[in-house]
Order: C-alpha cells, then sequence, then structure tokens
C-alpha cells in the first residue's frame, strides 16, 4: 500500500536522509507541510489516523516515530531507536550548538518527553532506557518515583528474574536516573 500521509523529497541532510512533505493533513500538520528528514518512508508512522511527525531539521535515521509521537528541534532519533507515543525535542531555546538538541540512540522511548539525550544501558538482563521522568527497563516503563518505591513483590510480578536483578541494579539505576533527570530540570 502507497503512503498517502507523506513523501519524501530529492532535499538531504548530512546523514543522507530525505526531508518529508506531507500529503494530507493531520494534527497540527497541513498538506503541503514540509517537515523534518527520515532515512526512509518506514521511519515515521503512515496511517492517516497516527499524527507521528518529524518536524524542522530534525531527524528519524534507521528507526521509527510512532503512535502520535512528535520530533522537534532539531532533534536525531537514530541506530534502531523507537519512539512511541512520545514527544523529543529540545529543551533549549538556543538549538545553534549540537548539543543543545535531543538525541535517542539505540532506545526504546514510550509515553514519555525527551528533552536532553537519553541514556541506554545494555548489556544486562534487560535494556534500560532514561528519559525525562521515566526509566524503561525491557518493556516495563514507569516513573523513576514508582520504580523507586516498589516493593519485591511488585518486582517480582514483573518477570521471575526481576527480584535479583533489581536487586542488583536498582541503586545505580535510580541514582543515574535522578542525576540525569535533575541535570534536566535546571
Amino acid at each position: 500500500m502507497a503512503n498517502k500521509k507523506f513523501e519524501l523529497l530529492a532535499e538531504t541532510n548530512i546523514y543522507g536522509n530525505f526531508r518529508i512533505r506531507a500529503l494530507i493533513s493531520f494534527g497540527d500538520v497541513k498538506a503541503g507541510d514540509i517537515g523534518g528528514f527520515v532515512s526512509s518512508e518506514e521511519c515515521v508512522d503512515s496511517e492517516e489516523d497516527d499524527y507521528s511527525w518529524v518536524y524542522d531539521n530534525s531527524s528519524v535515521d534507521n528507526s521509527r516515530a510512532v503512535n502520535n509521537s512528535r520530533v522537534y528541534n532539531n532533534s536525531r532519533v537514530y541506530n534502531n531507536s523507537r519512539v512511541d507515543n512520545s514527544r523529543v525535542d529540545s529543551s533549549s531555546v538556543d538549538n545553534s550548538s549540537v548539543y543543545n538538541n535531543s538525541r535517542v540512540y539505540n532506545s526504546r522511548v514510550y509515553n514519555s518527553r525527551v528533552t536532553k539525550d537519553t541514556i541506554s544501558i545494555s548489556g544486562l538482563k534487560y535494556m534500560i532506557t532514561i528519559s525525562d521522568v521515566n526509566i524503561k527497563i525491557g518493556c516495563k516503563n514507569f516513573t523513576t518515583k514508582e520504580w523507586d518505591t516498589f516493593d519485591s513483590d511488585t518486582i517480582s510480578n514483573m518477570d521471575s528474574d526481576a527480584t535479583e536483578f533489581w536487586k542488583n541494579h536498582k541503586k545505580m539505576i535510580i541514582s543515574l536516573a535522578k542525576k540525569h533527570q535533575k541535570d534536566i530540570a535546571k
């Protein structure tokens, strides 16, 4: 089935991604609006009832923005990341430096907002992604406060190996998330 939501234009960015243009109106996007950059049509959900979009000079490169996700303010989602029902943007008004822009790299972000680069931890039993207020461990996505207050029964109900994992890694994960989220609040 052909993509009826947007088309790829000939203009490319430094990563070789194509600029997109809306073919229909949806959400705050009007037919004819120029969007950001994608590496392929598969990077943004093309269903007409899904309001996912890449704005301005932001890019989604070999990744996916789905379920009404928005990527703004020169942000970059790349390296097999998935942004699901989330917003990725820069908390800074000054977008003159790449370091002021958000990046989602090799991460899965769900029901979150990203205004600063996510933190991804791999190599443990579960993949961990830390965003502005949430921590996603494996497929479980909760706020840092929720993770910090879960009791052993709640953790053990998530997965049979979760209790031992959480006992060994909770302090490191919570400390890292609080530090990351404190830096965002500045």
